[in-house]
């Protein structure tokens, strides 16, 4: 399965373009959007994150079931987290589920 994730564009047009031509050749089976600024109320995937009485972080995708992972730092768990979710999504489109449209992937509280 080849995978593209696409962020950072920032307005760029130029890098836009040539990321769509790079998309046109490659022919991805699933393009991930990263998001941008102007995209942060739209639906994404929500992470929620706690910090364990024992000092660890967990982070759970709450629509993905199963994609909730543990970090010493926030980042840590935040990252394994969604990298989880990303396998779920992956794994759900091999075996012909269907996916969620989405403008972001995650959605992470600051």
């Amino acid at each position: 399965m080849r995978v593209a994730i696409v962020t950072d564009i920032h307005g760029n047009r130029e890098a836009f373009e040539a990321v769509v031509r790079d998309l046109r050749q490659t022919s991805p089976d699933l393009i991930l959007h990263g998001g941008e600024e102007a995209a942060r109320d739209r639906k994404a995937f929500n992470v929620e994150i706690e910090r364990e009485d024992d000092g660890r972080w967990i982070a759970e995708v709450v629509d993905l079931p199963g994609a909730m992972a543990y970090g010493q730092t926030r980042e840590e768990a935040v990252s394994r987290a969604e990298a989880l979710a990303l396998r779920i999504l992956a794994d759900r489109l091999e075996n012909g589920e269907s996916l969620p449209t989405l403008e972001n992937v995650f959605s992470v509280p600051a």
